[in-house]
């Protein structure tokens, strides 16, 4: 049995004790069979696809084989995008690994025209200073040869118009 002393909680804040550092941990995602799908489309035909559901109004995306509320199956595979807007962003000016970027990358939330969620990906094709909530942009794909079914087949997402 532990000692009930050794785990005392403090109720003072200058008491509480602090550790620091990096926990390193790995990290798979099973894509599972809506996540397959929505993947192998990215990379065949650069096409970004959400699921409507049997009587629901809008597709979700990211995909999903039942919607979350109802609980109702996928009716069908819908073409969404390619544009859309962004709905938040960070300016990245270090990368994980904590060294420097040659220039500032945005990283944005964006709300996928057609569909009822978005993406979380590069804004590029210009200044990160240029960004702004509610900017129009789309996808710009890698080359066929270079896509690999993932959501890097997505190079970056440009200011629409351009």
């Amino acid at each position: 049995m532990s000692d009930p002393k050794r785990f005392r909680r403090d109720r003072r804040n200058v008491d509480a004790r602090v550790w620091r550092g990096d926990i390193p941990m790995g990290h798979t995602y099973t894509m599972g069979v809506a996540g397959e799908e929505f993947f192998q489309r990215l990379r065949d035909a650069a096409e970004i696809t959400a699921t409507l559901h049997e009587g629901a109004e809008e597709p979700l995306l990211p995909p999903r084989l039942y919607h979350p509320e109802t609980l109702a199956p996928v009716a069908e595979w819908v073409r969404v995008g390619p544009g859309g807007a962004v709905d938040s962003f960070t300016i990245l000016e270090h990368d994980a690994d904590g060294l420097p970027y040659p220039e500032p990358r945005v990283l944005a939330l964006i709300r996928i025209d057609g569909a009822r969620g978005g993406l979380l990906h590069w804004i590029g094709g210009c200044e990160a200073k240029e960004v702004k909530i509610g900017m129009r942009v789309r996808a710009v794909f890698e080359p066929k040869s270079q896509r690999r079914g993932g959501l890097a087949d997505i190079r970056h997402f440009e200011p629409a118009g351009r």
